[in-house]
């Protein structure tokens, strides 16, 4: 559901790095609710913008899911301490007309994979690959982990880290600049490799407003490194991501 959406999971190109929802439920839990998300209006922007997210999610027994931030996919993983599985995901891309001289990034979805892994009570691992992506052509790898501050009921307070991999063809379509590129825009030209490229770390919440609804919020700092940080098309390479926004549960 839409908690899932806290910020240490939020990236300007793209949204839910991770798949969020937990375990399986016993039987079909449904949920609505919005979230409104605050980014760079791609990575490396000096300009902001508001995403307002509204949500129908649903997660069967049988591990099946549906959710604009998580994405639509299936969870084989049985027990608390683990899932994985396949998922499909939402990449905003980046619009036309952010850098004046190059076309922007298509959205689109992207195919890919997921695993969460709860070692003891407090700490989670998480990964997910995403393929098909910057206009069809390039692949983006995130790891993470989530460490529990403080928990009770369906309130809790955590920290979480993360950084993103991603290959030279989502390098070059984000944050590279060709011959002729350059000679439209007066930039240098730039082709970063493959490699980590983004580092995350963040705080999150989640709180019960009444029985059925619950109210989560997150902050988090992104800070682009390594060739794509060289980038002539990186204004900033540090922002902050805020998630804030509330679910009901049916």
């Amino acid at each position: 559901m839409l908690a899932g959406a806290l910020a240490p999971s939020v990236h300007a190109n793209e949204l839910g790095a991770f798949y969020e929802m937990g375990p399986r439920p016993d039987a079909t839990r449904l949920s609505a609710g919005f979230a409104v998300l605050a980014s760079p209006r791609y990575d490396g922007s000096d300009k902001r913008r508001w995403l307002a997210v509204p949500s129908v999610s649903a997660q069967f027994a049988n591990g099946v899911f549906a959710d604009p931030v998580n994405g639509v996919g299936i969870n084989y993983g049985t027990g608390r301490d683990l899932q994985w599985g396949l998922r499909a995901t939402v990449e905003t891309g980046r619009p036309d007309q952010q850098i004046a001289g190059l076309d922007g990034v298509s959205a689109g979805i992207n195919p890919g994979l997921f695993a969460n892994l709860r070692v003891g009570e407090r700490l989670a691992l998480k990964a997910a690959l995403r393929a098909a992506m910057a206009g069809g052509s390039g692949s983006a790898l995130h790891l993470g982990g989530t460490w529990d501050l403080w928990r009770e009921g369906p309130a809790a307070v955590g920290l979480g880290v993360s950084l993103r991999w991603s290959d030279a063809r989502y390098n070059q379509a984000y944050y590279g600049v060709t011959a002729s590129q350059a000679a439209r825009t007066g930039l240098r030209t730039h082709a970063p490799g493959a490699g980590v490229n983004a580092v995350q770390a963040g705080v999150s919440g989640r709180m019960a407003l009444s029985p059925r609804w619950i109210g989560f919020a997150g902050l988090s700092w992104q800070q682009l490194v390594g060739d794509v940080a060289d980038s002539p098309l990186v204004q900033e390479r540090g922002s902050p991501r805020l998630a804030v926004g509330a679910a009901y549960r049916f």
